[in-house]
């Protein structure tokens, strides 16, 4: 069954230029990372595949569809849902029903710099849920709500999100079977760089706060994260050179509270 899945996908990703409309888009993202320490092992860092569009219906309306699956170069595993759905757009926002990126998530978003990701993922969950998109001038209102029987952990989240010239903010709040979760996101961009700070809570005893930014010059980058939660401390560091369109290559380091040091190099090509 998974061989025929697979075979499946790759056929319907190998006929999508013949049978896209021209307001379907075919993408998708290679990722590598190979350790310079310890095994020297080359792994896969959320590379996907994927398909988006939409299409106007009446009324002013249009139906939004996503199939996103992540995919591992690295390795002979199956495909896996990332991000999949069908939503309804106009006027009012938007209106997703299917598998998402959680309004917490988004909000995390906002002050992200590094390659691989930043404490903006609370829960890190892509759920199945109803969610809501809508954007009144400056600001941005997410809310979702997961149905009784897909509940695993969260109930509901809502999301709020400002945008003002070079200043980006949002805060997240969910509520979840036991502990809630909160999100707070704050950025200020310029022309090329960035710097960002956010608070996350996942209904531990200590919550997690990061400060980050990134500056980049000609073809090259920096990015650098620190983040802290109770005794948990964590050095983040991204060096990268674009090589040219949708490719890029970085070099990683990261050194953990146990002063452990990690360093990968990466190779990113996004179509």
């Amino acid at each position: 069954m998974k061989k025929l899945l697979a075979i499946a996908v790759a056929t319907a990703f190998t006929a999508a230029p013949m049978v896209a409309t021209a307001d379907t888009q075919a993408y998708g993202s290679v990722r590598y990372l190979l350790e310079l320490g310890g095994t020297k092992a080359l792994g896969d860092y959320g590379s996907r595949i994927g398909l988006k569009g939409s299409n106007a219906i009446n009324n002013g309306l249009s139906m939004t569809h996503k199939i996103e699956l992540g995919v591992d170069p690295a390795a002979n595993t199956t495909l896996e849902n990332r991000s999949s759905y069908i939503g309804i757009k106009g006027g009012f926002g938007e209106v997703r029903i299917g598998s998402d990126w959680t309004p917490i998530d988004n909000v995390g978003d906002i002050s992200d710099v590094l390659q691989n990701g930043n404490i903006g993922d609370v829960d890190g969950d892509r759920l199945t849920s109803i969610k809501y998109l809508g954007k009144f001038g400056p600001v941005g209102v997410l809310a979702s709500v997961v149905p009784k029987g897909n509940q695993a952990n969260t109930k509901a989240q809502l999301g709020l999100t400002y945008t003002a010239g070079p200043i980006a903010a949002g805060v997240g709040f969910g509520s979840n079977v036991g502990d809630n979760t909160a999100m707070a996101s704050l950025a200020y961009s310029g022309a090329n760089y960035k710097v960002g700070f956010s608070h996350a809570d996942d209904g531990s005893d200590d919550a997690r706060n990061a400060l980050m930014g990134s500056y980049s010059f000609g073809n090259a980058w920096v990015a650098a994260q620190y983040d802290k939660k109770g005794d948990d401390k964590n050095k983040h560091i991204d060096l990268g050179y674009k090589l040219g369109k949708g490719t890029k290559t970085f070099l990683q380091i990261k050194k953990s509270n146990d002063d452990k040091t990690t360093k990968h190099l990466g190779l990113r090509h996004d179509f």
